[in-house]
């Protein structure tokens, strides 16, 4: 994709210009991905909805007490069940003043895939978009969205920055550009990078550079490797091995849970089979390689730990115990990672020498993410028997996305392709509690502890602040700015 749109831009009057103060640098933005553009709707690539938010904002603000961005603070009725939201009369990047329409429109590209043979996002499998019942256009500038079910977190995360997805809104132009109407707005776009330049009209305000350059990046590494040359001003995300150093810090918050899935269709394609599988594992030993502060697996699913009235726990380590029922698996059982993830090998390696020890002969399958997250990889296909992932829950997570029936892969991102009727019963009464606790009793995931993520910040830059768990950490990007480098 290649783009200039200087001119026109200009001609709008939207643009906004090196005002005294701003820096005139382009600020270099280093970020960790395969995909080829920061548009969330077009794939499945996991992390892009954290870097939209250069050039895209939300409806709302997404913070625990709700409050405006492109919309006015929507109104609830009918005890949750409509949700009427008023737009603030933002303009796009391209001039044209945001609608209700632009919104449906919005809604309509996460049911359908992008490009022929391209399946959709699966942002559509997950809350608050599976609640939605029906859209309906009141008025150019307003809209409702009725829902199948009421739910206080609604507001907060559709289309805002807090949860997963953290999905901004976007529209495309007539060539399939995306387009924003955040602090930042895309001038020209490679494969591997991306240049935007500051735009006033966002409800974020305007930024304090002038202009903005992503760099995508396939190695995390690289990503140290330049930002310690002074190549690039920040680095998102960065491995979590590396210490700071003169060129740069090092900021951490936790990201996500670390979790080891079981194929039920696979090897283990019974609850006593992938119980006996996690008899062999010493999970103590697994939670250090992940962090070496964790004390407790099931704890680091949700943000606050494991509820009181959600009470499990594992069985312990028994590898004889083990052994005794793993004799039913006689063929070899395919453990499958992300390739680019050094602890996720290390983790690799430690599972298979476990189950060796139980008797079960494990072949590692690393996989580069573009071949694991692919419409025909073995994610989605379910060419593997165990697989380590990252799952980023709410305290009240939506689990049927993740692990109900109707959600399984290829589909869905059920990837475990996990179907109980006992964890169907309890999602479809709203028994979240006993959904989670028949979760973690069929073991077809084991939390093992919480994942950080980590960014390297140039010693020059101010403005970076570290966001909350659940919000992008390009969120602030209308802060960010090297010093000394100002007009």
């Amino acid at each position: 994709m290649n783009m200039k749109r200087r001119a026109f831009l200009t001609a709008l009057g939207a643009v906004a210009a090196p005002m005294p103060g701003m820096a005139l640098r382009p600020l270099r933005v280093g970020v960790y991905t395969f995909a080829t553009t920061l548009d969330p709707y077009a794939g499945p690539a996991p992390e892009i909805d954290d870097y939209a938010w250069i050039y895209g904002d939300g409806l709302t603000a997404g913070e625990a007490v709700t409050s405006p961005m492109l919309a006015e603070v929507p109104e609830t009725h009918e005890h949750g069940l409509t949700v009427r939201y008023r737009l603030r009369g933002v303009r796009w990047h391209d001039g044209v003043k945001l609608n209700a329409r632009h919104v449906a429109e919005a809604l309509d590209r996460l049911r359908r895939p992008a490009m022929p043979g391209v399946p959709p996002p699966p942002w559509w499998s997950y809350e608050p978009y599976t609640l939605i019942r029906d859209f309906a256009v009141r008025a150019s500038d307003a809209f409702e969205v009725r829902l199948h079910r009421a739910d206080p977190e609604f507001t907060r995360t559709f289309f805002s920055p807090y949860g997963h997805p953290a999905l901004p809104l976007i529209r495309r132009d007539a060539d399939g550009h995306p387009i924003g109407t955040g602090p930042f707005r895309l001038e020209h776009a490679d494969a591997d990078r991306w240049r935007f330049s500051a735009w006033s009209g966002s409800p974020r305000g305007s930024p304090a550079s002038a202009q903005l350059d992503v760099r995508f990046r396939p190695s995390r590494p690289e990503l140290v490797n330049e930002i310690a040359a002074g190549q690039i001003d920040l680095a998102i995300p960065i491995t979590l091995e590396e210490p700071s150093s003169d060129r740069y810090s090092v900021v951490s918050r936790a990201s996500s849970t670390v979790v080891m899935i079981f194929n039920c269709e696979g090897a283990f394609h019974s609850t006593a089979l992938r119980v006996a599988a996690l008899r062999a594992l010493d999970l103590r030993a697994l939670q250090k390689t992940v962090d070496p502060r964790a004390k407790a697996s099931v704890s680091s699913l949700l943000p606050d730990g494991a509820p009181d009235d959600v009470p499990f726990s594992f069985p312990a380590h028994d590898v004889a115990a083990a052994r005794a029922e793993l004799k039913a698996i006689r063929a070899s059982v395919t453990m499958m990672y992300v390739s680019e993830s050094e602890r996720y090998a290390t983790l690799a390696l430690q599972v298979q020498q476990m189950l060796r020890d139980a008797g079960v002969d494990v072949e590692i399958a690393p996989r580069p993410q573009t071949v694991y997250f692919a419409p025909a990889g073995p994610l989605r296909t379910g060419r593997f028997d165990m697989t380590i992932y990252g799952f980023a829950y709410r305290n009240h997570p939506d689990l049927a996305a993740d692990w109900s029936c109707a959600n399984r892969a290829p589909a869905g991102a059920n990837y475990a392709r996990l179907c109980d009727p006992q964890f169907e019963a309890a999602v479809a009464g709203g028994r979240e509690r006993d959904a989670l606790r028949i979760l973690l009793h069929n073991v077809a995931v084991v939390p093992l502890a919480r994942g950080l993520q980590r960014v390297g910040v140039g010693t020059r830059v101010t403005g970076f602040d570290v966001p909350p768990m659940f919000v992008p950490p390009t969120i602030g990007a209308q802060r960010w700015v090297v010093a000394g480098e100002t007009g």
